[in-house]
């Protein structure tokens, strides 16, 4: 059996998924602590009482939420985020 090394939602620090702090939310994020996650399951908002952690209720956003925001905003894919990138890089095709 293998050890799949992860990444921190909340602080991005390494961990191995056998790390015996580390812990998951229902909506997927993965936290290498409580403290991180800062879960919450009395969260009256959420439908059958589902644990909710820091992302769920909009307390911190992780990189790719962020990326995702600002392509929306500038009307961009991330194709065409991509080749802007390499143009300006000089990374041409």
């Amino acid at each position: 059996m293998g050890v799949d090394f992860l990444s921190c939602s909340t602080c991005s620090a390494g961990f191995p998924d056998c790390y015996h702090d580390c812990c998951y939310c229902s909506c997927g994020e993965c936290f290498c602590s409580d403290e991180c996650a800062m879960l919450d399951d009395a969260n009256e908002d959420i439908e059958d009482n589902e644990t909710t952690c820091c992302i769920c209720r909009g307390e911190h956003c992780t990189d790719r939420l962020l990326i995702n925001f600002l392509l929306k905003r500038c009307n961009l894919t991330e194709e065409q985020a991509i080749d802007l990138y390499k143009k300006e890089y000089n990374y041409e095709k």
